[in-house]
């Protein structure tokens, strides 16, 4: 992984910085291998598997094995309409490492939700050492059987994944941040906080993990209330009764509550509301 560290900070910074100082705990998802470095992983390559040929490294007498350039390979949906930008933030953050750093090569693999897995095995077969990818769940779990190479998925691992020594997960899940955001609020000192969500999944999902751990940090439940269209001064009547909010929507209707909030009243958020383009209203 050392040698694979400059490689990865242009993936990293695309989601660390937005979330500014997370705790690893959640960010990197290990399985209980311990980690080794890109070198000693090439040095003592995992034993083939059955039916499978593999090459070794050739030697000469009385010397050891030539290390090869790693091949990273980048499984990406660089032509989904969904997910294509956020594909080419981590290719551009790749090859902008890959410049200045000649230990490794890249080695772009365009992939579909629908193709991910063969993609995935041809890649290998390519001569890919260590695989960065896919971006989504339902390809990581296409992927996840076929995993023979170190592979760093980027995104959470489902709890249905047969565990796999070789694939880990790089990720900024919805519950992590909750969770982290419910500690620095108890740290800060905050308590009775509400949480403002609305009917979307990913909200309840955030709101669920704040409450479990604000419970667990304090024995008691975090208020919240659902913002729909038909009830604004409901919104604000309860907001106002609390010193601190933490509002569980989406970027624009973030946008649109917060000034009409007290501006002695703290509001915290998680990049969820930090986009590309934030909205001079979260300011």
């Amino acid at each position: 992984m050392q040698r694979l560290a400059p490689l990865l900070v242009g993936v990293m910074m695309t989601w660390v910085t937005a979330a500014l100082a997370q705790t690893p705990d959640y960010i990197i998802q290990l399985n209980d291998a311990p980690l080794k470095t890109l070198s000693e992983l090439q040095a003592h390559p995992p034993a083939p598997a059955p039916n499978k040929a593999h090459s070794l490294p050739k030697t000469t007498a009385g010397h050891a094995p030539r290390t090869a350039k790693a091949r990273i390979g980048l499984l990406l949906p660089t032509e989904s309409r969904l997910l294509g930008e956020a594909a080419t933030v981590v290719r551009s953050g790749f090859e902008a490492a890959a410049a200045t750093d000649q230990s490794a090569e890249v080695m772009i693999v365009d992939a579909s939700e629908h193709n991910v897995a063969s993609r995935y095995r041809q890649a290998v077969a390519a001569g890919v050492t260590v695989m960065v990818g896919p971006l989504s769940r339902s390809s990581i779990a296409a992927v996840a059987p076929q995993v023979t190479v170190p592979t760093l998925a980027l995104n959470s691992l489902d709890k249905d994944i047969t565990p796999n020594a070789k694939l880990y997960s790089l990720s900024l899940t919805v519950e992590g941040e909750a969770r982290q955001m419910a500690r620095v609020m108890h740290a800060d000192g905050r308590r009775a906080p509400l949480v403002i969500l609305d009917d979307d999944a990913l909200s309840r999902r955030l709101q669920q993990a704040f409450a479990e751990e604000w419970r667990a940090l304090t024995g008691m439940v975090p208020a919240s209330i659902v913002d729909t269209d038909r009830n604004p001064l409901e919104v604000l009547t309860a907001a106002a009764a609390y010193r601190w909010r933490l509002p569980a929507l989406e970027p624009l209707r973030a946008a649109q509550l917060k000034p009409q909030l007290a501006t002695d009243q703290a509001v915290y958020a998680t990049s969820q509301v930090n986009t590309r383009e934030p909205d001079q209203r979260l300011a």
